[in-house]
């Protein structure tokens, strides 16, 4: 199982901290699958602008076509003035877990 943990600053699921030219979250964004982009997106700036958490599985797209689910576990962090001052989490790649429920409802 890989995993790894990944931590944010404000903006960065738009565009790359200033002086970088690629940010891990521009990744992720590059490699959502097309049908969880807009509420991934969303759900994110929600966690940012209300420092909710964000617990969710999404579909990520390797460069060979394959498809990985993640489960992603994050937390965005405020200042006292209830800014958003960055976001770290957790991400655990749940494919296997994911075929194995199919099968079992699916018998696939």
């Amino acid at each position: 199982m890989r995993s790894g943990v990944t931590t944010l600053k404000p903006g960065c699921f738009i565009s790359p901290p200033a002086g970088l030219k690629t940010s891990a979250s521009t990744i992720v964004l590059s490699r959502l699958h097309p049908d969880d982009l807009d509420w991934v997106v969303q759900a994110s700036r929600k966690c940012f602008k209300e420092g909710a958490e964000f617990r969710n599985d999404y579909r990520i797209v390797l460069r060979d076509g394959s498809i990985r689910w993640f489960q992603v576990l994050a937390k965005a962090f405020v200042t006292p003035s209830d800014k958003p001052n960055g976001m770290t989490g957790l991400s655990l790649d749940i494919t296997d877990r994911k075929k194995a429920d199919q099968e079992i409802v699916w018998g696939v």
